[in-house]
């Protein structure tokens, strides 16, 4: 097959697009590989699709939490926790699928992987104002507010005028790093209600993983500190 696509500026969102509707799909869903050889390669798409989709909305200011699309928790997917729709076998049937999936341990690591990914994610958000640093000091640093701006404050040669009007331009850049940051905490608080990270959830703490107690004491600080 010949798959034909557009590159414009945003050559991070375009190769997201692709890698994640074309190419990783094919290697997902590829039941004719042995068993093996697509545990590994599903790691290594999911490891790369984590990496390219915090790249891609950290260009644009977001802290974007990428979710694998794992045909085992498909069905997890549309069956939230704590629906009251759902009748007993239905019930019966969502903790069937949890079980079979907290006891893939190839899977299992593969979320493990994912979770790592969000925690460090989220870490950086959060302690973007820890310290003594002020929002205006920290607006050209690290993290997904950092995007699109060039700090280069210290450049020699740099005339009067400019180091004037970025001297003038603390107090709004104080506002636009609160602003900023208060978006990015909200989509994140949005993200962690998601299905999708629900049903990881629910899967890594029936398989009683380790590495899920910090994003959830994540998820209770990102609440605590828009509320």
């Amino acid at each position: 097959a010949v798959h034909v696509s557009v590159v414009d500026a945003d050559v991070a969102g375009s190769l997201l697009k692709v890698v994640k509707g074309v190419y990783a799909p094919a290697v997902l869903r590829n039941d004719a590989w042995p068993r093996s050889v697509k545990d590994e390669l599903s790691a290594h798409t999911h490891r790369y699709l984590a990496g390219l989709t915090e790249r891609a909305h950290e260009l644009r200011g977001e802290t974007v939490l990428y979710v694998p699309e794992e045909p085992s928790l498909l069905f997890l997917t549309t069956a939230r926790r704590g629906d009251t729709t759902h009748d007993a076998s239905t019930r019966d049937a969502i903790e069937s699928e949890i079980e079979h999936a907290a006891r893939d341990e190839e899977l299992t690591r593969r979320l493990e992987s994912v979770v790592i990914h969000w925690t460090r994610q989220i870490r950086e958000v959060v302690r973007e104002t820890d310290g003594g640093e002020s929002g205006a000091d920290r607006y050209g640093g690290g993290g997904a507010h950092a995007a699109g701006r060039d700090v280069t404050n210290e450049t020699a040669g740099k005339s009067r005028g400019v180091a004037e009007e970025d001297a003038s331009d603390g107090p709004l850049a104080e506002v636009a790093f609160w602003h900023s940051r208060a978006r990015d905490l909200a989509g994140i608080a949005r993200q962690l209600d998601d299905v999708g990270v629900d049903a990881i959830v629910r899967v890594l703490r029936k398989a009683r993983s380790t590495y899920l107690e910090p994003v959830l004491g994540l998820r209770l600080l990102v609440a605590s500190e828009l509320s």
